[in-house]
């Protein structure tokens, strides 16, 4: 049996296994019979029961046994690793050891966080990324963009991704509420 096919029978009882911060979200009315249903654990469930799209995901770990690191290669980029402390899958030691392959990182660990810090401490993933990415504490206030011919390509560049994240963590943020 494909694995594909097996996600789907056990979608649920994974979900709630592996995301358990997903079955801690509000419960909303459903719009048909009034029900209270979770609409991220629908969505999650929607998508886990789609095999087709599992085909690549699955595709790229059934190759991972196949890639390996050559023994002295490092990574020459700026890698930033975030990890949450109460990852229940991945010690700690893990993710520490996975920066002997890189020249140049930076190890995040967020607080009272588990599998998926990117949901589970939204706010404060956002702006560790945006800090790495852009350089400085970023702040999600809402700002104008002025646009200034003082400043290089790779500065305007990078000014717009600030401006495009923040927008992205404001739509996100009422997304979820």
């Amino acid at each position: 049996m494909l694995p594909e096919m097996e996600l789907k029978h056990t979608a649920d009882k994974l979900l709630r296994r592996c995301h358990s911060h997903v079955t801690k979200e509000k419960l909303y009315l459903s719009g048909t019979n009034g029900t209270l249903t979770n609409n991220l654990m629908e969505a999650y469930l929607y998508s886990f029961c789609q095999t087709d799209d599992w085909r690549g995901p699955l595709n790229y770990y059934r190759n991972f046994l196949f890639y390996r690191v050559r023994d002295g290669e490092i990574l020459q980029c700026p890698c930033l690793i975030i990890t949450g402390n109460d990852d229940r899958f991945y010690k700690l030691e893990s993710v520490v050891k996975s920066s002997e392959f890189c020249e140049n990182f930076i190890i995040k660990i967020i607080e009272q966080c588990g599998r998926a810090p990117h949901q589970e401490m939204a706010a404060e993933f956002n702006s560790t990324l945006l800090k790495f990415l852009i350089g400085k504490k970023f702040s999600q206030k809402p700002t104008e963009v002025q646009a200034t011919q003082a400043r290089g390509l790779v500065g305007r560049m990078f000014g717009g991704i600030g401006t495009v994240a923040n927008n992205t963590v404001k739509l996100g943020n009422n997304l979820r509420e």
